[in-house]
């Protein structure tokens, strides 16, 4: 609650300066972080709520299948770079030099248009004038066919699978929590609060078996103080 007056008092006093001060620049930008105060309605909406916590507890595992996407563009694009560099000024264009290749292995990693604007001009053939088409390469077709099997299907569908498995172990959790709480209510009324009821829900908040071990072992370090196990 204390972070949120603070932001209130920011955005108002950056409007103040903003209206005062209407030559300066700099606080025009400062003005739009208002739109930030709808993030006060996460507090209203408890279910609202809950999706923001799971998929931010989603982030760092998602992260993770982001970099071996990345990775392995990456190594396609430095590939692409030294294959298809001087094919065409149109080729040299899109891999003239690592940024443009990285750039254009994204897009065929989106699907967007990528076997017609960036595949399939590789195979015209010159002499016969734009808009014909040659016989298509082998290097070419291996090349683009074996990164959007890769990248484009199974690696995007395991960042999809690492997302929804994180989404649904976090929800799943939760809705434990909340179940234990209301079967405690309707037994037994009012729940007299237990010293170790801070370290059960903290154990109560793991995604996997490692991650219980962690917190276990986490808490069993602060507990220790006097570290003779």
């Amino acid at each position: 609650s204390r972070i949120w007056h603070l932001f209130d008092l920011f955005v108002v006093a950056v409007s103040l300066v903003a209206i005062v001060e209407e030559g300066v620049p700099v606080f025009n930008p400062l003005r739009l972080i208002r739109i930030f105060r709808a993030l006060r309605l996460l507090k209203k909406f408890k279910k609202l709520q809950s999706i923001v916590l799971a998929i931010s507890a989603s982030v760092v595992p998602v992260c993770h299948s982001f970099v071996l996407l990345g990775m392995v563009t990456t190594i396609y694009a430095c590939i692409a770079v030294e294959l298809f560099r001087d094919v065409s000024d149109e080729q040299d264009m899109l891999f003239g030099h690592f940024s443009a290749a990285l750039f254009t292995m994204f897009q065929v990693c989106t699907g967007d248009s990528w076997a017609s604007n960036v595949v399939r001009p590789m195979w015209m053939d010159p002499e016969k004038g734009e808009g014909s088409t040659g016989h298509p390469e082998m290097v070419s077709a291996v090349f683009f066919v074996s990164y959007m099997l890769l990248a484009g299907i199974i690696l995007v569908n395991i960042v999809i699978s690492v997302l929804l498995d994180e989404f649904l172990t976090t929800m799943g959790n939760e809705r434990e929590v909340n179940a234990t709480k209301e079967l405690q209510q309707n037994e037994g009324g009012a729940v007299e609060e237990h010293i170790l009821d801070p370290v059960l829900e903290v154990l109560a908040q793991y995604r996997t078996p490692t991650n219980l071990k962690v917190s276990i072992r986490t808490l069993f370090n602060r507990f220790d103080v006097d570290q003779d196990g």
